[in-house]
């Protein structure tokens, strides 16, 4: 077991986020990180789905920080969307990692539980912060279903682990 995370006892650790909606995707990341004046609200209501417009979210972690150091590897359950990218410190700039099916060609990626990210304290920007861009894919998909759940990594790893859908669809 990783050092610090106690697997047995997970608590229901959501953590605090504000969206901004822009109109049309054209805005980069390195655009949003200092203009915390735009991210005011984690009340976005979507009641049409427009695929043009993408919508940022800033995940705060400051709170989560004392937790978040005692161990190297965390994971970050977003929920169901069909389109999503994380934007996360790395070595020496900020980077990104698409998840969810339509930004993966792996095989049953769609039946997967891959419905968040594995992140560390080093990931943080500005030592507290991860961004996510949402783009919305379907009429179904509605920021009222986005809850940011801090897990531990070996809880996510049994979970996603123990039963692989690839296994199950193989095997019939």
């Amino acid at each position: 077991m990783a050092y610090g995370q106690d697997i047995t006892e997970e608590k229901d650790n959501f953590l605090p986020f504000t969206v901004f909606k822009s109109e049309g995707d054209s805005l980069s990341i390195a655009s949003l990180v200092n203009k915390a004046y735009l991210f005011t609200t984690s009340d976005i209501h979507s009641e049409k789905a427009n695929a043009s417009n993408a919508y940022w979210v800033r995940a705060d972690l400051a709170t989560f920080l004392p937790l978040i150091e005692s161990d190297s590897l965390w994971y970050m359950q977003t929920g169901s969307f069909y389109n999503i990218t994380c934007y996360f410190q790395g070595e020496n700039s900020i980077e990104s990692k698409a998840f969810r099916p339509l930004n993966t060609k792996k095989k049953y990626f769609y039946y997967s539980t891959k419905d968040g990210i594995y992140f560390g304290a080093k990931n943080l920007i500005q030592g507290r912060y991860l961004f996510l861009k949402i783009r919305f894919y379907s009429s179904n998909e509605n920021f009222n279903d986005l809850k940011l759940k801090l897990r531990t990594s070996a809880a996510k790893k049994i979970e996603s682990n123990y039963y692989r859908w690839e296994d199950v669809v193989e095997a019939s």
